[in-house]
């Protein structure tokens, strides 16, 4: 039996499909919209005016709200058949990171066409589950002119469900408990937090060792991972008759919950303990991209309305669990010019209260400058 096992036939049948490029087609935002770029702002806790507030971003250099850079996770991540595909049913998969280039605003009224593909399998052995498959996806998205806006890059890291849960590299971990002290001083910490916004972080000010002002996420709560899907949506879940549809297409996404009987989706694994439990973990966790998109936060809180982000690259190492704070930190490890660019690469951790870098990671800057002006970004 081959479902849920890492298999010779099944390892064959996934590179097949390397570099075999289809469309996603049903994106869960198509358009960028003021509705759209505010509920995903809301969806990970930003209060950056530029997305939110429409008097604020008529005075900037864009002339109007765009959407946060995080906001692609809306249109790829979130989509109903980005993953289609993916080969090795039942096996499951660990979202082990991300890659963003980015190339153009998202202006509203934008409209994207994307498209996805397999660029990678590797065989890989390790901590958590022994033997693992590191398969590596990704995607371009592109804008109604046909333009180029944006490139996702990401790994996955695929286990046997069995391997993973006898494998027992999280189960003694203690859940996240807090004193009031330490409530208030979490509390502290997001009143801390600092929007750039309007006022100019020239390059020429920016010095190799800087840290960034840390923005805070937690104590993580379920209602926090249902935001997150609220914001960016969901590839599993579904409603009554669409959900039936999509288990009897695909039989491998849904999971019969043993106290009742019914299919539920895989997903469950992010707000329900057993069935994270099933796959070793002590508790539910959050999704690897909902992570990622707090280092987006992080590096646009620094930066300010002129610059640009041109990359960022985060890695997902162990879990978030329900319980869980992370402090986002950041310092600037590089300055350089390249052409007419004036860049700064900012070294990125996100750090458990156990003191666990949970998402290393790097974001590359382009900061306005005193004597080159802003970055030249078309669109």
């Amino acid at each position: 039996m081959s479902y849920g096992k890492i298999t010779a036939e099944g390892l064959a049948a996934l590179r097949k499909k390397i570099g075999v490029e289809r469309a996603v087609t049903e994106p869960y935002n198509e358009y960028v919209t003021k509705d759209g770029v505010k509920h995903y702002a809301r969806a990970i806790g930003d209060p950056n005016p530029l997305w939110l507030d429409e008097a604020y971003a008529r005075k900037t250099r864009w002339g109007g709200i765009i959407a946060s850079p995080g906001y692609l996770n809306s249109v790829g991540w979130g989509s109903w058949d980005v993953r289609r595909g993916q080969g090795l049913a039942g096996v499951h998969g660990l979202h082990a990171g991300d890659i963003y280039e980015y190339y153009r605003p998202m202006r509203l009224g934008d409209k994207f066409a994307t498209t996805t593909y397999l660029q990678d399998v590797v065989e890989k052995k390790g901590e958590y589950a022994g033997r693992m498959i590191l398969q590596t996806h990704a995607a371009v998205f592109k804008n109604q002119r046909g333009e180029t806006v944006a490139k996702w890059t990401w790994p996955i890291m695929r286990t046997e469900r069995e391997a993973g849960q006898s494998g027992g590299k999280y189960t003694k971990i203690e859940p996240g408990r807090y004193t009031p002290d330490e409530m208030k001083k979490i509390e502290a910490d997001y009143d801390a937090e600092e929007v750039r916004g309007a006022k100019p972080r020239y390059w020429e000010d920016v010095k190799v060792g800087d840290e960034l002002v840390p923005v805070v996420k937690g104590p993580l709560t379920t209602q926090d991972v249902i935001a997150w899907v609220m914001g960016v949506g969901s590839p599993h879940i579904r409603a009554f008759r669409f959900f039936l549809d999509y288990r009897r297409r695909t039989p491998a996404i849904s999971v019969t919950n043993p106290l009742n009987g019914v299919p539920e989706p895989i997903e469950r694994v992010h707000w329900d303990n057993w069935m994270a439990a099933e796959i070793g973990m002590p508790a539910a966790y959050d999704y690897g991209s909902q992570r990622g998109a707090w280092a987006v936060h992080l590096i646009t809180n620094w930066m300010g309305d002129d610059a640009w982000l041109k990359k960022i690259e985060v890695m997902y190492r162990g879990m978030n669990f329900l319980g869980d704070t992370t402090w986002i930190k950041g310092k600037v490890v590089r300055k350089w010019t390249e052409g007419p660019e004036y860049l700064a690469d900012v070294e990125i951790a996100g750090i458990n209260q156990r003191k666990a870098v949970t998402m290393p990671g790097h974001a590359i800057v382009a900061l306005p400058s005193r004597v080159g002006g802003v970055p030249k970004v078309q669109g």
